[in-house]
C-alpha cells in the first residue's frame, strides 16, 4: 500500500512539473500513428483563401468517437474541467470595445454550451486565455504578416507560459458580420478558442476548426459534427444520463433527485463505482444519492467534516480513480481514501494534466 501511494504521488509530482499554471484535468490523445504534428504556416493573398496560422507542435486531436483517451501510464475514465478565466489584454481600433467583448463572450459560449467548461472574465492580471491584438513581430517567434494572410494564432493548453493564449493580427480589417473585404471577428476567435482548448485543425471544410477562413453567422451558430465530437472527446458532454442504451437529451430539475428547495446550485459531484453512490458537494455540506434505488439517502445533507474530515473549503471538482477520490479545493487537490476517511496526500492544483 505504501509503495502504491508513493508511486501515485510520484506520478502526480511529475505531471505537475510537466504542466504550467491552470486548473484543469484533461486527457492526452494521440494519433493512430502515435506521433505529433508540426503544422506549417500557410499564406494566401485573397481574403477568401486566407488561412489561420497554426499553433506550435501538439498532439493530433481526435476527430471521431473511435479515438481512445490515455495519459501516459494512466488510463483516465473521466475528465474534470473546472472553470477557465480569460482576459482581453487590449483592443483592436477597428471595433468598439463592447463589440469585441460581445464577440469574445459569444465565441466562448460556442464551446461552453456543449461541454462542462465554464469561462469567467478577468479584468486584470494573468489569465488562462489572454486575448491580444498585435502587429508583425509580437514576442512569440510567430510574427504576423500584415493585412490578409495570417489572421491569428493560438496556443494549446500544453504550451509553457502562453498556453491558451490567442493572438490576432491588428493589421486585419476586423468586422462583426460579413463584409466583403473584411474578416468577421467571431469566425476567427471562435476557431482560435478551439485551439486554446486543445483542438487541432479539422479536415471537414464545414467545420469551425477547418484551417481555411470561412464566415460563420454568430447568431444561432452550431458546431459541426466533427467539431462537436472532437471537443466532447476532450471534455465530455455538457450533461449526460444513460438509460439502458439510450441517452436522455436533457437534465431534470435537481429537486427531482431529492434536494431541498433551498439548494440553488451544486459545487461538484463524484460517482463512487464500488458503492454505487454519487456524492454531491454543496458549500460545507454533502449529499449521497443511491444510484441503485434512485433516491437520496436519508440523513443528508451532512457536514463535510462528518464525511470528509480534513477537507476544508468549497469543493470545486472531484473524481474517482484507482479506488481513491481526488478532491479539488481552491488551489489544492487531495487524494482521499473514503473508506478510511483520511487524506493520503495533497498537491497544488495549479496544474492541468499535460494534454
Amino acid at each position: 500500500m505504501e509503495n502504491l501511494l508513493a508511486d501515485m504521488k510520484t506520478v502526480w509530482i511529475v505531471l505537475f512539473i510537466l504542466s504550467n499554471s491552470g486548473y484543469y484535468i484533461c486527457m492526452a490523445l494521440q494519433s493512430e500513428h502515435g506521433g505529433t504534428n508540426q503544422h506549417d504556416l500557410m499564406y494566401a493573398k485573397d481574403p477568401g483563401e486566407a488561412w489561420w496560422a497554426p499553433t506550435t507542435a501538439r498532439p493530433t486531436w481526435p476527430r471521431s468517437p473511435s479515438w481512445k483517451p490515455h495519459l501516459g501510464l494512466l488510463a483516465w475514465e473521466h475528465v474534470v474541467a473546472p472553470r477557465w478565466n480569460h482576459r482581453i489584454q487590449n483592443y483592436t481600433n477597428k471595433l468598439k470595445h463592447e463589440e469585441v467583448e460581445q464577440v469574445v463572450e459569444t465565441s466562448l459560449k460556442v464551446w461552453s454550451d456543449v461541454t462542462p467548461l465554464n469561462f469567467v472574465r478577468k479584468h486584470s492580471g494573468d489569465a488562462d486565455i489572454m486575448i491580444t491584438f498585435a502587429s508583425k513581430e509580437h514576442g512569440d517567434f510567430f510574427p504576423f504578416d500584415g493585412p490578409r494572410g495570417i489572421l491569428g494564432h493560438a496556443y494549446g493548453p500544453e504550451e509553457e507560459a502562453i498556453g491558451g493564449d490567442v493572438h490576432l493580427d491588428e493589421d486585419e480589417f476586423w468586422t462583426t458580420g460579413y463584409v466583403k473585404k473584411g474578416y468577421d471577428l467571431f469566425s476567427v476567435v471562435a476557431h482560435e478558442f478551439g485551439h486554446s482548448l486543445g483542438l487541432g485543425h479539422s479536415k471537414d471544410p464545414n467545420a469551425l476548426m477547418y484551417p481555411k477562413y470561412k464566415f460563420f453567422e454568430s447568431k444561432g451558430f452550431q458546431l459541426s459534427h466533427d467539431d462537436l465530437t472532437a471537443i466532447q472527446s476532450l471534455y465530455a458532454l455538457k450533461y449526460w444520463i444513460m438509460n439502458t442504451l439510450t441517452m436522455e437529451i436533457s437534465m431534470h430539475s435537481i429537486y427531482d433527485l431529492g434536494f431541498f428547495i433551498t439548494v440553488t446550485h451544486i459545487d461538484a459531484a463524484v460517482y463512487i463505482k464500488r458503492r454505487k453512490k454519487t456524492f454531491f458537494f454543496v458549500g460545507d455540506e454533502f449529499w449521497s444519492f443511491d444510484e441503485v434505488l434512485k433516491m437520496m439517502e436519508p440523513g443528508y445533507p451532512k457536514k463535510m467534516q462528518d464525511g470528509f474530515p480534513g477537507i476544508n473549503g468549497t469543493v470545486n471538482a472531484a473524481f474517482e480513480w484507482a479506488g481513491f477520490m481526488y478532491i479539488f479545493v481552491d488551489s489544492d487537490v487531495y487524494a482521499y481514501h473514503y473508506e478510511e476517511k483520511k487524506i493520503l496526500f495533497s498537491i497544488k492544483a495549479n496544474a492541468w494534466f499535460r494534454c
